[in-house]
This record gives C-alpha cells, sequence and structure tokens, in this order.
C-alpha cells in the first residue's frame, strides 16, 4: 500500500470564556459553602493546586465545578456533554473559519477525551453538530489522554 502525504490544514485551541476564569484563591474561599468540602479536602486540593503550576489567574474551571459559579457541584452526562460541545464547537468552528472549509467537506473526523466517553460518540455528536455527511469516518479514542493523540495520526 502506498503512503499517502499527511496535511494538517489548520489547528485550534479552545479558549474559555472569562466568566470561567475566577483567582484561585476566590475559587477556593467560595468552595466552603460546598457540603463536601472538609478541612483536608481542602487543604489537599489547594495543595495539589499550587504545586502542579497551574496559573492563580487564567486558570478556567467549568461552570458545573467552579464554586463561585455553582452552590453544589453537578458530575452527569448533562454536564459533561455541555462542556463537550463549548469545547469541541468552538475549535472545530474556529478551523472551519481559518481553512474556509464547510462541515460537508470533512472526510475524517476523529476525536480524542480522556474521561468523558459516551455512547453514541463525541466523533458522532459532532458530525451531528455540524451537519456533517453521514458518509463520515469517525473514530472517537477516548481512555487514554494525550497518547490518543499519536494513535489518532497513524488513523
Amino acid at each position: 500500500m502506498a503512503s499517502l502525504p499527511v496535511y494538517l490544514a489548520d489547528y485550534s485551541m479552545f479558549h474559555a470564556p472569562d466568566e470561567l476564569r475566577v483567582p484561585f484563591h476566590e475559587s477556593q474561599e467560595a468552595a466552603w459553602k460546598w457540603k463536601a468540602v472538609t478541612k483536608e479536602k481542602h487543604e489537599f486540593v489547594s495543595k495539589i493546586f499550587l504545586k502542579s503550576g497551574i496559573s492563580l489567574t487564567r486558570t478556567a474551571v467549568p461552570a458545573a465545578i467552579q464554586p463561585t459559579l455553582c452552590d453544589q457541584p453537578t458530575q452527569d452526562l448533562n454536564v459533561a456533554q455541555a462542556e463537550c460541545k463549548m469545547v469541541y464547537g468552538q475549535v472545530i468552528t474556529n478551523v472551519l473559519e481559518k481553512t474556509g472549509l464547510k462541515p460537508t467537506d470533512i472526510d475524517i473526523l476523529i476525536t480524542n477525551t480522556s474521561i468523558y466517553c459516551p455512547t453514541p460518540s463525541v466523533a458522532s455528536l459532532m458530525v451531528n453538530m455540524f451537519k456533517m455527511r453521514e458518509d463520515v469516518q469517525c473514530y472517537h479514542l477516548g481512555g487514554m489522554g494525550c497518547a490518543m493523540g499519536v494513535v489518532g495520526l497513524n488513523l
């Protein structure tokens, strides 16, 4: 089988809405209102966050688990799907705009998530969201995080 060239048409990175960017210390203070928060949990999360190198002022956290934006954290499939649509929707829209492609121009769609692996897949969700053709080859690589990006290149 002859090796065909693969081209990167363009790329896009997700830019979270400003309302999801809350200073770490403000978020940590607001977390005390959550029922599940104990002193030990609060100290543990603070320690991990502060030692991780994550920005104390620019990090975005989903609204469903952002103490300044919700009374109690929500972790369910509806919230995960809304976040998925927000992230993938923005990134795919940006790439289509940059390249001048239409959703119907796409032949193959490969998506990757580390934890959220719904059925139907994220790839199917995007095909329907962007009204891509029925014959688009869809691959959703889930459960292995960043390592799956390399596998996706081989597809």
